[in-house]
């Protein structure tokens, strides 16, 4: 199985915790390198360790298409300029917490998305998170683009921004309409409500296609809570918690076919091992939160 990352960047002041999570790695007959921003492109294989980061060097690394996890306590400044570099990935708990620690991937899920919006970073962190959390996930940046995606290839889920489908919005809902009638198809909305004009483009039928509707600040919680899609009911996450997801109802095999969106406060339960994988991966993404993207 491929880890979440390629890369390991450790902040200033984690370098012991950084050393302890080089030799939990190997155990887990993991190759770790240990290089800098001069030497790493010399090392093709193995999961990069970096103990002097910066945002250039995480976008470098996002450019050859290698996923950069940070370690360790960022200031918030920092942490800025490494979500607007495309870094999507970032542990800061203490030394302690170990074995909670996600290495892989949750398993693999039977769904498939579809993301269209014009933010590329947002298309990037939306993406390393349904990767994470074993979806399938296709990102395009124009609206043709993603109808032929939907036609041609084994798509559930679609998310779409609708201040950025074609004007007029009427003529891209009537699309994607017929699009549906084709197409065993889910889509959820993104919207900025704060835009001139909302009346107008609520009035054209959106939410005929997407029935809810979200901002870009809140979407990844959103989505995070929700996943993986799945059939069986997912033991609640651990600790006391209100928090909003999708719910989803299937037909036979695995395909969702209806949605709703559910506020849920939940107990305390330890969950299964999988399940606790899966509450780890999310702790990846939460510095993500409340971002719009712009």
């Amino acid at each position: 199985m491929i880890p979440l990352f390629g890369a390991v960047l450790i902040s200033p002041g984690s370098e012991k915790e950084g050393k302890l999570l080089h030799a939990w790695l190997k155990y887990h007959s993991l190759q770790i390198t240990e290089v800098h921003s001069k030497n790493w492109k010399d090392h093709s294989s193995g999961i990069l360790f970096f103990s002097k980061p910066t945002p250039e060097l995480a976008k470098e690394l996002l450019e050859w298409s290698i996923e950069p996890l940070l370690f360790g306590l960022f200031t918030e400044g920092e942490r800025e300029n490494y979500r607007k570099a495309g870094v999507s990935l970032l542990w800061q708990e203490d030394g302690s917490h170990f074995s909670e620690f996600p290495i892989f991937p949750a398993n693999s899920s039977s769904t498939n998305w579809a993301i269209f919006s014009t933010q590329a970073r947002f298309d990037k962190h939306i993406f390393s998170l349904l990767r994470a959390m074993g979806e399938a996930a296709y990102t395009e940046g124009v609206f043709e683009h993603l109808v032929a995606r939907i036609k041609t290839s084994p798509i559930h889920l679609v998310l779409v921004d609708w201040d950025a489908v074609p004007s007029p919005i009427s003529k891209s809902v009537e699309i994607l309409k017929s699009v549906q009638k084709e197409k065993q198809v889910l889509f959820l909305g993104l919207k900025n409500f704060d835009k001139g004009n909302l009346y107008r483009d609520l009035s054209q039928g959106i939410t005929e296609i997407s029935p809810s509707l979200f901002n870009y600040s809140e979407i990844l919680e959103v989505i995070s809570n929700s996943l993986p899609i799945t059939k069986k009911e997912k033991i609640p996450r651990s600790g006391s918690v209100n928090f909003k997801k999708l719910t989803f109802e299937f037909q036979e095999k695995k395909i969702p076919v209806r949605y709703k969106l559910e506020e849920r406060f939940v107990e305390n339960n330890s969950g299964d091992k999988e399940q606790k994988n899966i509450e780890n991966i999310r702790k990846l993404f939460t510095w993500l939160y409340g971002n719009s993207f712009d």
